[in-house]
Protein backbone atom coordinates (compact mmCIF):
# COMPACT_ATOMS: atom_id res chain seq x y z
CA UNK A 1 0.00 0.00 0.00
CA UNK A 2 1.45 3.27 -1.13
CA UNK A 3 0.89 6.56 0.59
CA UNK A 4 0.88 9.99 -1.02
CA UNK A 5 2.82 12.56 0.89
CA UNK A 6 0.85 15.67 1.74
CA UNK A 7 2.24 18.92 0.37
CA UNK A 8 4.38 20.74 2.85
CA UNK A 9 2.90 23.91 4.27
CA UNK A 10 4.12 27.02 2.56
CA UNK A 11 5.05 25.22 -0.66
CA UNK A 12 3.08 26.43 -3.70
CA UNK A 13 1.48 23.94 -6.03
CA UNK A 14 2.80 23.80 -9.61
CA UNK A 15 0.99 26.26 -11.87
CA UNK A 16 -0.86 24.93 -14.91
CA UNK A 17 0.84 25.23 -18.24
CA UNK A 18 0.34 28.20 -20.53
CA UNK A 19 -1.86 26.22 -22.91
CA UNK A 20 -4.21 25.12 -20.16
CA UNK A 21 -4.51 28.61 -18.78
CA UNK A 22 -5.36 29.99 -22.19
CA UNK A 23 -7.92 27.26 -22.75
CA UNK A 24 -9.59 28.03 -19.43
CA UNK A 25 -9.74 31.73 -20.22
CA UNK A 26 -11.14 30.95 -23.65
CA UNK A 27 -13.86 28.63 -22.33
CA UNK A 28 -14.92 31.17 -19.73
CA UNK A 29 -15.69 33.73 -22.44
CA UNK A 30 -19.08 32.91 -24.02
CA UNK A 31 -18.55 35.30 -26.95
CA UNK A 32 -15.26 33.62 -27.87
CA UNK A 33 -16.86 30.18 -27.73
CA UNK A 34 -19.81 31.32 -29.87
CA UNK A 35 -17.43 32.83 -32.43
CA UNK A 36 -15.37 29.65 -32.58
CA UNK A 37 -18.48 27.52 -33.10
CA UNK A 38 -19.65 29.86 -35.87
CA UNK A 39 -16.28 29.66 -37.63
CA UNK A 40 -16.29 25.85 -37.40
CA UNK A 41 -19.78 25.75 -38.94
CA UNK A 42 -18.64 28.01 -41.80
CA UNK A 43 -15.64 25.80 -42.44
CA UNK A 44 -17.82 22.71 -42.51
CA UNK A 45 -20.19 24.39 -44.98
CA UNK A 46 -17.28 25.34 -47.21
CA UNK A 47 -15.76 21.86 -47.11
CA UNK A 48 -19.02 19.90 -47.56
CA UNK A 49 -21.54 22.32 -49.17
CA UNK A 50 -23.74 19.57 -50.56
CA UNK A 51 -24.59 18.39 -47.04
CA UNK A 52 -25.91 21.80 -45.95
CA UNK A 53 -27.35 23.29 -49.18
CA UNK A 54 -31.06 22.51 -49.57
CA UNK A 55 -31.07 22.91 -53.40
CA UNK A 56 -28.78 22.77 -56.36
CA UNK A 57 -27.17 26.24 -56.65
CA UNK A 58 -27.56 26.25 -60.45
CA UNK A 59 -31.12 24.87 -60.63
CA UNK A 60 -33.39 27.47 -62.27
CA UNK A 61 -37.14 27.94 -61.90
CA UNK A 62 -38.55 31.01 -63.63
CA UNK A 63 -41.89 30.50 -61.91
CA UNK A 64 -40.22 31.05 -58.54
CA UNK A 65 -38.03 34.06 -59.29
CA UNK A 66 -37.68 36.95 -56.82
CA UNK A 67 -39.36 35.06 -54.00
CA UNK A 68 -39.03 36.73 -50.58
CA UNK A 69 -37.18 34.99 -47.76
CA UNK A 70 -39.18 32.31 -46.00
CA UNK A 71 -40.94 29.07 -46.71
CA UNK A 72 -38.91 26.66 -48.82
CA UNK A 73 -36.30 29.34 -49.60
CA UNK A 74 -34.89 30.83 -46.40
CA UNK A 75 -33.06 33.62 -48.22
CA UNK A 76 -35.37 33.90 -51.22
CA UNK A 77 -34.54 33.42 -54.89
CA UNK A 78 -32.80 35.51 -57.55
CA UNK A 79 -33.86 36.62 -61.04
CA UNK A 80 -33.56 33.07 -62.39
CA UNK A 81 -35.35 31.37 -59.51
CA UNK A 82 -32.17 29.97 -57.96
CA UNK A 83 -32.04 29.46 -54.21
CA UNK A 84 -29.94 32.18 -52.60
CA UNK A 85 -28.98 30.16 -49.53
CA UNK A 86 -27.61 27.31 -51.64
CA UNK A 87 -25.61 29.70 -53.79
CA UNK A 88 -24.25 31.40 -50.67
CA UNK A 89 -23.16 28.08 -49.16
CA UNK A 90 -21.46 26.93 -52.36
CA UNK A 91 -19.85 30.35 -52.79
CA UNK A 92 -18.20 30.09 -49.37
CA UNK A 93 -15.89 27.40 -50.77
CA UNK A 94 -14.54 29.79 -53.39
CA UNK A 95 -14.01 32.49 -50.75
CA UNK A 96 -12.13 30.10 -48.49
CA UNK A 97 -9.99 28.79 -51.34
CA UNK A 98 -9.12 32.35 -52.38
CA UNK A 99 -7.93 33.16 -48.86
CA UNK A 100 -5.94 29.94 -48.56
CA UNK A 101 -4.29 30.47 -51.93
CA UNK A 102 -3.37 34.08 -51.12
CA UNK A 103 -1.84 33.15 -47.77
CA UNK A 104 -0.06 30.13 -49.29
CA UNK A 105 1.52 32.20 -52.06
CA UNK A 106 2.57 34.85 -49.56
CA UNK A 107 4.22 32.20 -47.37
CA UNK A 108 5.95 30.44 -50.25
CA UNK A 109 7.35 33.68 -51.67
CA UNK A 110 7.68 35.94 -48.65
CA UNK A 111 9.21 33.58 -46.08
CA UNK A 112 12.21 32.48 -48.23
CA UNK A 113 12.90 36.05 -49.35
CA UNK A 114 12.68 37.29 -45.75
CA UNK A 115 15.07 34.60 -44.53
CA UNK A 116 17.55 35.38 -47.31
CA UNK A 117 17.31 39.12 -46.62
CA UNK A 118 17.97 38.50 -42.92
CA UNK A 119 20.94 36.23 -43.64
CA UNK A 120 22.55 38.29 -46.41
CA UNK A 121 22.70 41.74 -44.81
CA UNK A 122 24.54 43.33 -47.70
CA UNK A 123 23.13 44.72 -50.93
CA UNK A 124 20.56 41.92 -51.19
CA UNK A 125 19.04 42.81 -47.82
CA UNK A 126 18.96 46.49 -48.74
CA UNK A 127 17.18 45.76 -52.01
CA UNK A 128 14.62 43.56 -50.25
CA UNK A 129 14.02 46.32 -47.69
CA UNK A 130 13.32 48.85 -50.44
CA UNK A 131 11.01 46.42 -52.25
CA UNK A 132 9.13 45.75 -49.02
CA UNK A 133 8.81 49.48 -48.33
CA UNK A 134 7.42 50.05 -51.82
CA UNK A 135 4.87 47.26 -51.45
CA UNK A 136 3.76 48.43 -48.00
CA UNK A 137 3.30 52.02 -49.23
CA UNK A 138 0.67 50.98 -51.82
CA UNK A 139 -2.88 50.73 -50.37
CA UNK A 140 -4.41 47.30 -50.66
CA UNK A 141 -7.56 48.62 -52.32
CA UNK A 142 -5.68 50.21 -55.22
CA UNK A 143 -4.40 46.98 -56.86
CA UNK A 144 -7.77 45.31 -56.30
CA UNK A 145 -9.67 48.15 -58.00
CA UNK A 146 -7.27 48.50 -60.93
CA UNK A 147 -6.95 44.77 -61.55
CA UNK A 148 -10.64 43.91 -61.40
CA UNK A 149 -12.50 43.63 -64.72
CA UNK A 150 -14.68 46.67 -65.26
CA UNK A 151 -17.44 47.60 -67.62
CA UNK A 152 -16.30 47.36 -71.25
CA UNK A 153 -15.89 50.74 -72.89
CA UNK A 154 -17.78 51.34 -76.16
CA UNK A 155 -15.83 51.76 -79.35
CA UNK A 156 -15.43 55.11 -81.10
CA UNK A 157 -17.87 54.15 -83.84
CA UNK A 158 -20.57 53.28 -81.31
CA UNK A 159 -20.01 56.55 -79.45
CA UNK A 160 -20.23 58.61 -82.66
CA UNK A 161 -23.40 56.80 -83.73
CA UNK A 162 -25.02 57.34 -80.32
CA UNK A 163 -24.16 61.04 -80.31
CA UNK A 164 -25.51 61.47 -83.83
CA UNK A 165 -28.83 59.79 -83.01
CA UNK A 166 -29.25 61.74 -79.80
CA UNK A 167 -28.45 65.08 -81.47
CA UNK A 168 -30.36 65.01 -84.74
CA UNK A 169 -32.61 61.94 -84.69
CA UNK A 170 -33.12 59.53 -87.60
CA UNK A 171 -35.07 60.85 -90.53
CA UNK A 172 -37.06 58.50 -92.75
CA UNK A 173 -39.73 58.56 -95.45
CA UNK A 174 -42.93 56.82 -94.49
CA UNK A 175 -45.20 54.73 -96.67
CA UNK A 176 -47.88 57.40 -96.31
CA UNK A 177 -45.78 59.84 -98.38
CA UNK A 178 -44.83 62.11 -95.48
CA UNK A 179 -41.46 62.76 -93.93
CA UNK A 180 -41.13 61.18 -90.50
CA UNK A 181 -38.50 61.67 -87.85
CA UNK A 182 -37.62 59.21 -85.09
CA UNK A 183 -35.98 60.89 -82.12
CA UNK A 184 -33.90 59.42 -79.37
CA UNK A 185 -37.06 58.62 -77.41
CA UNK A 186 -37.97 56.07 -80.16
CA UNK A 187 -41.23 57.86 -81.03
CA UNK A 188 -42.24 58.38 -84.65
CA UNK A 189 -43.91 61.66 -85.73
CA UNK A 190 -45.08 62.76 -89.18
CA UNK A 191 -45.23 66.26 -90.62
CA UNK A 192 -48.45 67.82 -91.99
CA UNK A 193 -50.83 67.29 -93.69
CA UNK A 194 -51.18 64.42 -91.20
CA UNK A 195 -49.90 65.58 -87.81
CA UNK A 196 -50.09 62.03 -86.50
CA UNK A 197 -50.15 59.11 -88.90
CA UNK A 198 -49.93 55.80 -87.00
CA UNK A 199 -49.83 53.84 -90.28
CA UNK A 200 -46.60 55.59 -91.26
CA UNK A 201 -43.84 53.00 -91.07
CA UNK A 202 -40.43 54.73 -91.20
CA UNK A 203 -37.91 53.44 -93.67
CA UNK A 204 -34.52 54.87 -94.66
CA UNK A 205 -34.85 57.86 -97.00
Amino acid sequence: MTTVAAPLPGVARPLPTTGRRRLRVFLRNPFAVAGAVFIVILLCMALVPGFFAPYDPNAQSLTEKFLPPGGDHLLGTDALGRDQLSRLIYGSRASMLAGVEAVGIALLVGVPLGMLAAYFTGWFGAVMDRVNDALMSVPGLLPASTGSPGRPRPTSAVRRSSRHRARSGVRATGSCGTTCSRTSSLRSSCRPPWPSAPWCSPRPA
